[in-house]
């Protein structure tokens, strides 16, 4: 385990397939950050992704990406 603050660790895990997965665990406050980073690095809003999300009709795989990650997690 790498860990990158006292809040934030980074963790390499082998997955069911033998590769291995990295799992970052963080606190709320980082979290909330990394999201509104990543929809910054988009220039996307929350609302904007949420109603891609709704139609089906994400503007780029990067977004579609994003969404899978992030989902419903804030309201």
């Amino acid at each position: 385990m790498h860990r990158l603050s006292t809040e934030v660790s980074v963790s390499s895990l082998p997955d069911q397939s033998g590769d291995t997965a990295t799992v970052v665990e963080m606190n709320d406050d980082q979290w909330r950050e990394a999201v509104e980073q990543a929809l910054g690095r988009l220039h996307l809003t929350y609302r904007e992704l949420a109603e891609m999300a709704k139609r089906r009709d994400f503007s780029s795989i990067e977004a579609k990406k994003l969404w899978m990650s992030i989902g419903t997690t804030r309201a």
